[in-house]
């Protein structure tokens, strides 16, 4: 099941990749909306391991493993009783600011399958919803262009 979501915000591109991808112990109070909590597990320049509880329409704990691309795009994969997922965050200018673009694909176990339209739109409208949160945070947070 592949969902897609475009976000805009007005900061730079750098400033955009360091934000989203300094994943912190806290990162559940930025949005209530798909994300219970997090634990940062190991981080290299490269790598971040994450451990995290979420809610997609179901409520999962999980493993994720996130690679870095700097300076415009990271990937993470996650694995979980719940489902696998694999979603690929990539940035690029728009205008005054940075677009968002993130595509997740969803393996769900073979007993949710049944459930995949019901699924598709559960995923995009938690995953639009997380991500408003985050622009407004990263907003707040980061010096606009």
């Amino acid at each position: 099941m592949r969902v897609e979501v475009t976000k805009h915000v007005r900061a730079p591109v750098d400033s955009v990749f360091a934000w989203c991808t300094d994943y912190r112990d806290d990162d559940a109070q930025l949005s209530g909306a798909r994300l219970r909590w997090r634990r940062v597990v190991r981080r290299t320049a490269t790598v971040v391991e994450l451990e995290e509880s979420a809610n997609l329409g179901v409520t999962y704990t999980g493993r994720v493993l996130v690679q870095l691309h700097p300076p415009d795009w990271w990937e993470a994969d996650l694995r979980s009783s719940a489902g696998d997922a694999h979603t690929a965050y990539r940035l690029s200018p728009e205008g005054e600011g940075t677009r968002i673009h993130i595509v997740i694909d969803v393996r769900l176990p073979w007993r949710y399958r049944v459930f995949t339209p019901i699924a598709r739109r559960i995923v995009r409208r938690r995953l639009s919803s997380e991500w408003d949160d985050y622009v407004r945070a990263m907003e707040a947070e980061v010096p606009i262009t």
